[in-house]
C-alpha cells in the first residue's frame, strides 16, 4: 500500500471505522492509526496512538514478532488463525494479516495489521471435534458390543483390520489370532455352495468393491473343529480406500432347525427301517404292533410280517429277568409308557432256532395326538457275555495284584466305610480280624516323616476336584524294616464338588526305590569322576601354555633371525610342525574344559555366507598345499547360533575333512530344511565305517591312525563338535559311504538377517604403528619373547612380573604408554585384571588392555569376559599378537 506525504484525513478515517481490527504501525511498531474494531477486540480503553505495539501487547510470540521485522523488510504475511495467550490468562484466537505501507517515494514506511478474533469460531470447531469423538467412540462402542461378527477387511492387503468381540465369539479365536490368520483360511474347505471357499473369495470382494451389498452363505471352522454356518454380508466403506466391512450372522441354530424340520418325517420314516436297534410301533387301541424294521427281523429271526401278526410276546421265553409274567406285565408298562413315562425293562427272546437273546426294552410314547408307542429292543447279550468275561478278568487281576504284591483301598465318604483288601493289609501289617481298617490307622502306620505330606497332598487333590493322585510313603515295620509303598488313587465327586468315595491300588516299591538309590549314587560318582577329571585337563593345560607360549614366540623370532638361512629354515619348519601338533593339543583341551566347565550358548543371528566365505579364505590355501580343492558353496542363509561356538564346529569339520582326504577335495554349502538351516561338509576321503559311525564322537577316537601320528590329530575334533551342537540345540548328521567320502552336517534354526554392522570379514595387512606397550607376565622367559617380538614390530616395551610392580612402574614413567598386554595369573597378587583396572584408575586414562591367559578355570573366565578388556589364549601365534596389539596402538 502507498500513502502520499503528509496526513491523509480520509485513510485515517477509513482505519478508525473499518468494520474489521485495523491499526497502522510505523517503523518502530508505533501505533499510526487503530479501528474501533481493534480497541473492542482487545478490550483496549484508550486508543494506543504513539504508543509501541510491544508495549501494549508485551506477551506478543517472538514468532509474531519476527513476522512484523519481514513486513518491515518489505514481505506479507498472513495466518489462519494462531493461539494468543492473553495477559489475564484467557486464550484468544487471531486470524490476521500483514503488509507494508510505503509512502509516495516506494520506501516502506510501515504496515497495516487486518486481524479477526475467531475465538468463537475455533471454540464451535472444537466443540463440534468433541461430539464427532463421542460419535465415534459410541459408534465403535456399538460395533464392538454389536450381537453380530463384524471384520474390516482391507482387500489390497489381504488382511483383517479390525474385528468386534462377536467375531472372537464366532471363530473361536482372540482378535490377535484372527489378524494374525488370513482370512479366507478361517472358512471350512467344503462350502454350502459347493465351491471352495478360496474360489469365490476373490469374486464376492469384487462385487462388493464394486459397490454392490453382496450376500452369501460360509461355513467356518473353529479351532476345536466345530463348524458354524453363517450368513455374510460384504460392503464397501465410503472412503477412498479399498476396505470392506464384513458382517456375519451365526445361523447354525436357525438352520439347524430348519432342515430338523423339513427332515423330521423323513428321519421318523428311515428311523424305523435302518436304526441299528430293533424298533416296533404298537397301537394300544387296536393292540397290534403296526410297523417294525430290519433289525427287529435280525433279531427275532423270521420276517417283519410274522412279527407284526404275533407281537413281540410270542417270542419271549416263560422265564423273564423280573420273574413276572409277561401278561402282568404288559398292559402296566404300555400305561405308563402312553401317560408320557419311559419305561425301561429287560426282556429275553428266543429265535426260531432256540437261541436265547437277552435285551433292553424301551417304551416310549410317539406323539400327543395318536395312542402309538415306540418300543426300542437293544440286544444285550454280548454286552452280558463281556460284563461275565470282565468279571474273570478281574478275579485274574486280583490273583496277578497278589503275586506283585499290591493291594487295592477303597474309602467312601458318605457312609464312612473303608475296605482293604488283604494284600494291603498285609503290606501295612493290618490284621482285618482283630478291627477293620480305617483312616486313621493306615496314616498311623506311615512313617512320622511322610504322615503330613500326604494328608495335605490328599487333602489338596479333594479341594482341587482332582480325577486321580499318586503319591508315595514309607511303612515302619514291626521288625525295624522300612517299606516303601506308592498308592495310587482315583476320586469320585458329586456335582456340586463334594467327594463321594476314593478307590486306589497300594504297591510295593520298595526294591524299585534300592534300585533308584544305588543308580543315584552311581551317577553321582560318575560326575564326581567327570568333573575332576575336567579340572585336571584344566590345570594341566594351563600349566604347559606358557611353556608352549614361550616356544611359540621364540620360533616366530628364530624364523626372522634366520630367514636367509634355508637349512634352518628347513629344520624350524619341522619344529613348528611339531609345535603346532602341540598347540592343536592344548587348544582341544581347552575346548573340552571350557565346555564340560558350563559353558553356556550366546544365541545371536549368524551370517552363513560371511562365515563360510571368512573360512574359506583361511582353509583354500591349506587344501592347495594338499593337493586338494576346498570348494565354498554359500548362500545367503542366517542361523541363531552362538557364532564363536559354531565357528569353532565348522573349523572342526574342515580341519576332519582335510586331514582324512588323501585326493579330491572338500565341499562346504548350505541347505534350507524347513525352518532350519543345514550346514553340510562332504569330503571324498576314507570314509567311516558303519558300526563305528556312534564312535567317532567319542573324546580321543580315531579312524586310521593306530601309531597316534600327531598330523592326524588327537580324537577331539568331533568330540568337540558334538558338545557344541548339544550346547546350540543343534543336531549332528553323518553319512558316510566307506572308501568315498563323508557328509558331516549341522542343523541349525534359521534366523532373519542382522543388521549390517559395517565390518569387513576380511583382515588388511597389519600396519605396525609403533608406541610404548606396557608388558605384565611373571614367566621370564615369555616376558623375553614378548620384549623381542614387539621390538622386531617397532614398539617400545616397559616390562614388569606382577602387578605391583607394573603398578609402580607405570607410575613411575608417568603412565606413558599406549596399551597394556597382560597375563592373568601374576603370582600371589593382583590378577592381570585386576592390575589393568588399577592402572586405569590411576591414569585416568582408558588405555586399551589385552589379556593373554592359559587359565580355563570358568570364575577366572568369567572375571575376564566381565572386565570388557580383550582375551587371547594361550599359546598365541606370533601373527594374531601382532593384529591384536597393532589394533589397540592405532585405536
Amino acid at each position: 500500500m502507498t500513502i502520499g506525504h503528509g496526513p491523509d484525513v480520509q485513510l485515517g478515517a477509513f482505519l478508525t471505522y473499518a468494520p474489521g481490527a485495523m491499526a497502522m504501525f510505523d517503523p518502530e511498531m508505533r501505533y499510526l492509526a487503530v479501528s474501533e474494531r481493534w480497541l473492542t477486540d482487545y478490550a483496549l480503553t484508550r486508543s494506543p496512538v504513539g504508543l509501541c505495539h510491544y508495549d501494549v501487547f508485551p506477551d506478543i510470540p517472538e514468532a509474531w514478532k519476527a513476522a512484523h521485522r519481514r513486513c518491515l523488510a518489505g514481505a506479507s504475511e498472513s495466518s489462519e488463525g494462531e493461539a494468543f495467550q492473553r495477559a489475564d490468562g484467557r486464550v484468544q484466537w487471531v486470524k490476521w494479516t500483514a503488509c507494508p505501507w510505503r509512502d509516495g517515494d516506494g520506501r516502506v514506511g510501515g504496515l497495516i495489521l487486518t486481524t479477526e478474533d475467531i475465538t468463537a469460531r475455533k471454540e464451535r470447531e472444537a466443540e463440534a471435534a468433541r461430539s464427532l469423538r463421542a460419535s465415534e467412540e459410541r459408534f465403535r462402542t456399538l460395533v464392538e458390543e454389536a450381537p453380530d461378527a463384524i471384520l474390516l477387511y482391507d482387500v489390497d492387503k489381504s488382511r483383517l483390520l479390525a474385528v468386534n468381540k462377536a467375531a472372537e465369539r464366532l471363530f473361536g479365536l482372540s482378535r490377535d489370532d484372527l489378524f494374525k490368520v488370513e482370512p479366507q483360511r478361517l472358512y471350512a474347505p467344503e462350502q454350502p455352495d459347493g465351491r471352495p471357499a478360496a474360489e469365490t473369495f476373490p469374486e464376492h470382494n469384487s462385487r462388493a468393491l464394486g459397490g454392490d451389498a453382496v450376500t452369501f452363505e460360509r461355513l467356518i471352522r473353529r479351532p476345536s473343529g466345530e463348524d458354524r454356518l453363517c450368513r455374510v454380508t460384504l460392503v464397501r466403506l465410503p472412503s477412498s480406500a479399498r476396505l470392506l466391512r464384513s458382517s456375519l450372522v451365526d445361523i447354525t441354530e436357525h438352520r439347524k432347525a430348519e432342515d430338523s424340520l423339513r427332515a423330521s418325517e423323513a428321519r421318523f420314516r428311515m428311523l424305523v427301517e435302518a436304526a441299528p436297534d430293533a424298533i416296533l410301533l404298537y397301537d394300544f387301541d387296536h393292540d397290534r404292533v403296526v410297523a417294525a424294521n430290519k433289525a427287529a427281523e435280525r433279531l427275532f429271526g423270521v420276517p417283519r410280517q410274522e412279527i407284526c401278526r404275533h407281537g413281540p410276546a410270542h417270542y419271549y421265553t416263560l422265564e423273564q429277568p423280573d420273574g413276572r409274567p409277561v401278561a402282568d406285565s404288559f398292559l402296566e408298562r404300555n400305561t405308563r409308557a402312553l401317560a408320557g413315562e419311559e419305561v425301561s425293562f429287560e426282556r429275553r427272546i428266543r429265535r426260531p432256532s432256540g437261541e436265547i437273546r437277552v435285551c433292553r426294552v424301551a417304551l416310549v410314547r410317539l406323539r400327543d395326538d395318536v395312542r402309538l408307542v415306540r418300543a426300542s429292543f437293544l440286544d444285550v447279550t454280548d454286552r452280558r457275555r463281556a460284563q461275565e468275561a470282565l468279571r474273570r478278568s478281574e478275579e485274574q487281576l486280583r490273583l496277578a495284584l497278589q503275586g506283585a504284591r499290591a493291594g487295592a483301598m477303597r474309602v467312601d465318604f458318605v457312609t464312612g466305610e473303608t475296605e482293604w483288601s488283604p494284600e494291603a493289609c498285609a503290606l501295612h501289617e493290618c490284621d482285618p480280624d482283630r478291627a477293620p481298617p480305617t483312616r486313621d490307622q493306615w496314616l498311623a502306620s506311615m512313617h512320622a516323616d511322610d504322615r503330613a505330606v500326604v494328608l495335605a497332598r490328599i487333602e489338596a487333590g479333594l479341594e482341587k476336584r482332582l480325577p486321580e493322585a499318586r503319591f508315595e510313603y514309607r511303612v515302619a515295620l514291626r521288625s525295624g524294616e522300612i517299606r516303601w509303598l506308592a498308592a495310587l488313587g482315583k476320586a469320585e465327586f458329586a456335582d456340586d464338588g463334594t467327594p463321594l468315595r476314593v478307590s486306589g491300588l497300594v504297591l510295593d516299591i520298595t526294591e524299585q526305590k534300592r534300585i533308584e538309590s544305588e543308580l543315584a549314587a552311581a551317577k553321582a560318582e560318575a560326575e564326581r569322576a567327570n568333573e575332576a577329571k575336567s579340572k585336571f585337563l584344566a590345570a594341566a593345560s594351563h600349566d604347559l601354555r606358557q611353556p608352549v607360549q614361550s616356544l611359540v614366540l621364540l620360533m616366530a623370532l628364530a624364523e626372522r633371525q634366520n630367514a636367509a638361512n634355508p637349512p634352518a629354515l628347513e629344520t624350524l619348519g619341522k619344529m613348528r610342525g611339531s609345535l603346532d601338533g602341540l598347540n592343536g593339543l592344548l587348544n582341544a583341551i581347552l575346548d573340552v574344559s571350557r565346555l564340560d566347565s558350563g559353558v553356556e550358548a550366546r544365541s545371536e543371528a549368524v551370517d552363513l555366507e560371511d562365515l563360510i566365505g571368512r573360512l574359506a579364505l583361511e582353509y583354500r590355501p591349506k587344501a592347495r598345499a594338499r593337493g586338494l580343492v576346498f570348494r565354498p558353496v554359500p548362500r545367503k542363509l542366517w542361523v541363531d547360533a552362538d557364532p564363536t561356538l559354531l565357528e569353532r564346529a565348522l573349523r572342526n569339520l574342515i580341519e576332519n575333512a582335510l586331514r582324512y582326504t588323501l585326493a579330491g577335495g572338500v565341499l562346504v554349502g548350505l541347505r534350507r530344511r524347513g525352518d532350519r538351516v543345514r550346514i553340510d561338509v562332504v569330503d571324498t576321503g576314507i570314509g567311516v565305517p558303519k558300526h563305528k559311525r556312534a564312535d567317532i564322537f567319542g573324546e580321543f577316537v580315531q579312524l586310521g591312525n593306530p601309531g597316534r601320528q600327531l598330523g592326524l590329530g588327537l580324537g577331539l575334533g568331533l568330540a568337540i563338535v558334538d558338545r557344541i551342537a548339544k550346547l546350540m540345540g543343534a543336531t549332528i548328521e553323518v553319512d558316510s559311504n566307506e572308501g568315498k567320502g563323508s557328509r558331516f552336517s549341522l542343523a541349525l534354526p534359521s534366523a532373519k538377517a542382522a543388521p549390517a554392522d559395517g565390518r569387513n570379514a576380511a583382515a588388511d595387512d597389519v600396519q605396525d604403528p609403533g608406541g610404548r606397550v606396557l608388558i605384565i607376565e611373571d614367566n621370564l622367559i615369555v616376558r623375553e619373547s614378548l620384549e623381542a617380538l614387539l621390538g622386531r614390530w617397532g614398539y617400545e616395551t616397559v616390562s614388569a612380573s606382577d602387578g605391583e610392580q607394573a603398578v609402580a612402574v607405570a607410575d613411575r614413567d608417568g603412565w606413558r604408554f599406549g596399551c597394556i598386554v597382560t597375563d592373568q595369573r601374576l603370582g600371589a597378587g593382583r590378577t592381570g585384571v585386576e592390575t589393568a583396572k588399577e592402572i586405569l584408575r590411576r591414569s585416568g586414562r582408558a588405555l586399551p588392555t589385552l589379556v593373554l591367559t592359559g587359565d580355563t578355570a570358568r570364575e577366572n573366565i568369567a572375571e575376564i569376559a566381565a572386565s570388557g578388556f580383550e582375551v587371547l589364549h594361550k599359546p598365541i601365534g606370533s601373527e594374531i599378537l601382532r593384529r591384536a596389539v597393532a589394533r589397540m596402538m592405532s585405536a
